[in-house]
């Protein structure tokens, strides 16, 4: 279980690819148009013991692409998604959790309280009633302002409440959860 707990974090952990490098003539003095980094996913299915029985989910961890009103980048929003197998997601509830801080990724909850696994299989996640969408707000874990996208458009309460809302919203809307019943865990600020 340790291996896996440790790929899971060097996956967590990875940089997104950069820009190629500028390959302007000498002497061009135009800005090289800047890439926007792509929102990816990373899915994995594991199995865990709860109460005697075995349920088997689907991990989702990556980034989500977080837009303003006009439709340019302003941040990629990290989450981890666990997801029981064979559930109707159009009645399965969905949690979503996030860590207190300010500046505190979802990581304590995963391997503390919420998430299946720990160094071993986590009997007190509630996976066996609701699949689990950790966030990482803004600054924290993989989350970050990109674009048009500032630090201040993100870090305070109403910005906080703001941008977790933005991806809530999106989450269901890209993974067709609007009809299952929806709630919020946040620990300590969270």
């Amino acid at each position: 279980m340790f291996v896996t707990l440790s790929a899971s974090m060097a996956v967590l952990t990875s940089r997104h690819p950069v820009a190629a490098q500028d390959t302007k003539p000498a002497g061009d003095t135009t800005a090289a148009p800047k890439a926007t980094p792509e929102a990816k996913v990373w899915v994995t299915r594991h199995e865990i013991r709860i109460g005697g029985s075995v349920l088997a989910y689907t991990a989702t961890a990556g980034t989500m692409l977080i837009k303003n009103d006009k439709d340019e980048p302003v941040a990629l929003f990290g989450f981890t998604a666990y997801v029981k197998d064979g559930g109707d997601p159009r009645i399965r509830p969905v949690m979503f959790a996030y860590n207190g801080g300010p500046g505190s990724a979802s990581a304590w909850l995963h391997m503390g309280i919420l998430g299946p696994k720990r160094t071993v299989d986590n009997e007190f996640t509630i996976l066996d009633r609701a699949d689990l969408v950790m966030i990482d707000p803004v600054g924290t874990g993989l989350s970050r302002p990109i674009g048009k996208g500032e630090g201040k458009d993100f870090w305070g309460v109403d910005q906080d409440i703001k941008s977790v809302s933005d991806f809530i919203v999106r989450y269901l809307n890209q993974y067709g959860r609007w009809a299952a019943p929806k709630f919020i865990l946040g620990e300590s600020y969270g």
